[in-house]
């Protein structure tokens, strides 16, 4: 999912806390927050050069599905 503004972004972070927690924010001067549970890693994060933000997801299952099918 990608925001084109602070404000859409801003209204995404309240929703991805909402639903997945608080985050971990390895650095307090960056828009940027890690998840990763069981089943699912998230990363949500705010780049405010481009004024662009975006939440990214992965489920490991269907990960370790294609790396199966497409090793490195």
């Amino acid at each position: 999912v990608w925001t084109g503004n602070f404000l859409d972004f801003r209204d995404l972070k309240a929703e991805a806390f909402r639903r997945f927690g608080k985050g971990v924010q390895r650095r307090p001067d960056v828009e940027k927050y890690h998840w990763m549970d069981k089943g699912a890693d998230r990363m949500l994060a705010y780049d405010f050069d481009t004024d662009m933000g975006f939440l990214w997801m992965r489920s490991q299952v269907l990960h370790e599905k294609v790396k199966a099918i497409y090793p490195e």
